[in-house]
């Protein structure tokens, strides 16, 4: 039986490298990570498929995770209902980052 991971198992920051994110993502095992900047707030997120569409492109796995990340995503506040969360879930969008008053993430 597997567990879900905590949040911070999915934390990455914005200078780790592609590879760091892939090893978070492979750990994780949720296809998902959340790139917090040097304040521990959240700026992006990147899937399996943002670092594999970056290195088709070009991109190096030394390279930065933020320049494959996607920084136009779904965020709620921690104190969001679930049922709110929930209507927020889509094929597409499997996880939300939710985050306390500061912008960093504390659940999903």
């Amino acid at each position: 039986m597997s567990t879900v991971p905590d949040v911070e198992d999915l934390i990455v920051h914005h200078t780790d490298s592609l590879r760091e994110a892939l090893e978070c993502i492979d750990q994780t095992a949720q296809g998902i990570c959340f790139v917090v900047d040097m304040d521990g707030r959240l700026v992006g997120v990147a899937t399996d498929g943002d670092i594999r569409r970056g290195l088709l492109e070009g991109a190096d796995l030394s390279d930065d995770i933020q320049s494959v990340m996607e920084t136009d995503f779904v965020s709620l506040p921690a104190t969001t209902d679930d049922k709110d969360i929930q209507s927020r879930l889509t094929s597409k969008i499997r996880h939300i980052p939710l985050l306390d008053e500061d912008g960093r993430p504390v659940d999903y």
